[in-house]
């Protein structure tokens, strides 16, 4: 999955537009219990409950507390706060402020709507994390309201013949939209936030549908559509990828034109699901890629083990293959490789004409990167460049 994120496609409108042009409308497409929930632990005006680990922290709660001019009432060593909701940022603000480290890891704070029992406090403790971490969560709620209201769209970026330009398919990149200023979000930052919300999951399957749900607006008679996917977020392939296949039948874009992007290997510990997984698209027509296959060892037994129709040259590797023999070795050895196991290798990444003229020398088949187009939502013309000139 590249990283790059390319110019703003926002222009004052709203990027979620069916292919007939409407506004779109979101769709409920079957999915896994754990992405369905992006909901937070309590309403939009749950209080804050607040837990001492020991007395100490309870007094110096207390003092705080006071201090700041907030109400509280005492559910047994539970501090309820009256004034603090999830929605009070300024009070958040304030009330950080006046708490030291030492406190903010020694006190555990949840929002939850009206306590009226020990059991229900107990529930709502079980998501409890300590105050550090809550409000460094608060500060990433955005996130949650990205995927809770559907904000999320794709960008597209060409993947050209090394041989003539010709666009060959699309990969799918995901981008959101702040819920107040409209502001596009990349992709790298929303991983970021529903990783420390535990909402990767849910963000890799609504990535998956947005991807499909975009394409219809492009001609893909003949081009491909790369969609990318965390393997780590899936658990049951018939369950977890049921929204992304209804999506793809939903909108008219046949498995056989969709390539399912692996991404993240590194973190995968087990080879075995993530063959099921692989197993399971292919099994409905889809094609496989994998990303960022590099000098790495792990990369490239992936490369051997899975077989997969594509393999993605890190970007990194492309770069340093200019002028570094080590890794201009390592780039011709896993084309060599692809080539013995039918692979069709894709160079990521290309900005320059030496680091494109150093794939094609190596025999690469694909190219993607700045030095033909930038992600759109609507593909732009592809750069026209002396492609005969490079491959001699």
């Amino acid at each position: 999955m590249t990283s790059t994120t390319g110019r703003s496609t926002m222009d004052g409108k709203d990027p979620r537009r069916t292919a007939a042009g409407s506004h779109y409308q979101p769709q409920k497409f079957s999915q896994c219990a754990r992405c369905e929930d992006v909901a937070p632990l309590g309403g939009a005006g749950a209080r804050l409950l607040l837990a001492p680990q020991d007395r100490n922290a309870g007094r110096a709660l207390e003092k705080v507390l006071d201090s700041a001019g907030i109400g509280f009432e005492r559910l047994g060593p539970v501090f309820a706060l009256h004034q603090v909701s999830r929605n009070d940022s300024e009070l958040h603000t304030r009330l950080r402020s006046k708490m030291t480290d030492l406190l903010l890891s020694h006190v555990k704070g949840v929002f939850a709507d009206e306590v009226t029992s020990a059991e229900n406090l107990l529930d709502a403790f079980i998501q409890a994390e300590p105050l550090a971490a809550l409000f460094d969560h608060l500060d990433l709620e955005w996130a949650r309201e990205v995927l809770a209201d559907d904000r999320l769209y794709s960008v597209y970026q060409p993947i050209v013949h090394a041989a003539d330009g010709a666009v060959f398919a699309y990969e799918a990149l995901i981008r959101g939209q702040m819920p107040d200023t409209g502001e596009e979000v990349g992709a790298g930052r929303l991983l970021y936030a529903c990783e420390r919300l535990n909402l990767q999951h849910a963000l890799d399957q609504r990535a998956r549908v947005a991807a499909i749900r975009g394409a219809a607006n492009l001609d893909l008679s003949t081009a491909k559509l790369f969609v990318n996917f965390l393997p780590n977020t899936v658990y049951e392939p018939e369950v977890c990828l049921r929204g992304t296949l209804e999506a793809a039948d939903r909108y008219g874009i046949p498995m056989e034109r969709i390539v399912f992007e692996v991404t993240d290997t590194e973190h995968v510990q087990d080879i075995q699901p993530l063959r099921r997984i692989v197993e399971y698209y292919r099994s409905r027509g889809a094609a496989i890629s994998l990303d960022d296959i590099s000098s790495g060892f792990a990369s490239v037994q992936y490369l051997a083990d899975l077989v997969p129709d594509y393999a993605k040259v890190d970007r990194l590797l492309v770069q340093s293959a200019v002028s570094n023999a080590s890794s201009r070795q390592t780039l011709d050895s896993i084309v060599n490789l692809a080539a013995k196991l039918g692979v069709t290798v894709i160079a990521e990444g290309v900005e320059t004409h030496h680091e494109m003229r150093v794939c094609v020398e190596a025999g690469v088949q694909l190219l993607q990167g700045f030095l033909f187009a930038l992600p759109s939502q609507h593909p732009q013309a592809v750069t026209m460049l002396p492609w005969q000139a490079a491959a001699a």
